[in-house]
C-alpha cells in the first residue's frame, strides 16, 4: 500500500499465487475519492454526496431525499437499465 502524507491511499498491489495486480486511487482537492483503478466516482459539488460510478460499460446513479438518505438507485449496463430501485424511508421510520 502506498499513501500520501495526508494518509490517503494512492496505490495498492495484491498478489495471489503468481498473479500480481495493482490499482491506483485519485482524489479531488477536497480529498474525496474520484477513482479507484478504472472505476470513476462522482460526487455532488454542492454537498459532496456520492452521485455516480462508472466502470467500463456499467454505471450507477444515486439520488437522495431531503434528509440526505439514499432515495433512488439506477444501474445501467451497455445503455440498458438493469435496476431501478426507489427507497422510501418514510415507511421505515427510525426511532
Amino acid at each position: 500500500m502506498v499513501a500520501t502524507t495526508a494518509f490517503r491511499v494512492i496505490g495498492e498491489t495484491v498478489t495471489a499465487g503468481s498473479d500480481t495486480s495493482s490499482v491506483g486511487f485519485t482524489y479531488d482537492g477536497d480529498g474525496v475519492l474520484t477513482s479507484a483503478g478504472a472505476m470513476r466516482l462522482g460526487a455532488s459539488s454542492d454537498d459532496g454526496q456520492f452521485t455516480d460510478s462508472t466502470l467500463a460499460r456499467a454505471s450507477e446513479l444515486y439520488g437522495y431525499n431531503a434528509y440526505a438518505e439514499l432515495a433512488i438507485q439506477q444501474s445501467v449496463v451497455n445503455g440498458v437499465e438493469v435496476l431501478l430501485e426507489t427507497y422510501d424511508s418514510a415507511n421505515a421510520p427510525r426511532e
